[in-house]
């Protein structure tokens, strides 16, 4: 189960991109129910969306202006570091929002060294 928290909740916390899910932010928040912020930081406009899920991290859906519209990114705290455990992050996520495995077209594990 996943909910909702507030974009300041994990304003304190270095968030770093670790999977891409081929969906938009838009299609993904209309899916989930849930509401999409924008804001903006040293790179760009956004539209982020930070969740919490049982048993597992809390985490933002982020889509920044410059990218393509199908995409949207999954931020995790720079806490999770260690290849395993990020994959195992990802899976937990895509399972509690039933986000299929196609959907998820790069993650962390396929290019480590990144």
């Amino acid at each position: 189960m996943y909910h909702q928290i507030s974009l300041t909740d994990l304003s304190g916390t270095e968030l770093i991109p670790q999977a891409i899910i081929e969906r938009s932010a838009a299609v993904l928040a209309d899916y989930l129910r849930i509401k999409l912020d924008t804001g903006h930081d040293e790179l760009d406009e956004f539209e982020a969306a930070s969740l919490t899920i049982d048993r597992g991290p809390s985490f933002m859906l982020k889509h920044y202006h410059g990218y393509p519209i199908d995409t949207t990114a999954i931020y995790l705290s720079h806490e999770i570091s260690k290849l395993d455990q990020i994959s195992d992050a990802i899976r937990l996520i895509a399972d509690a929002l039933r986000i299929p495995n196609s959907s998820i077209v790069w993650q962390r594990a396929d290019d480590p060294d990144l």
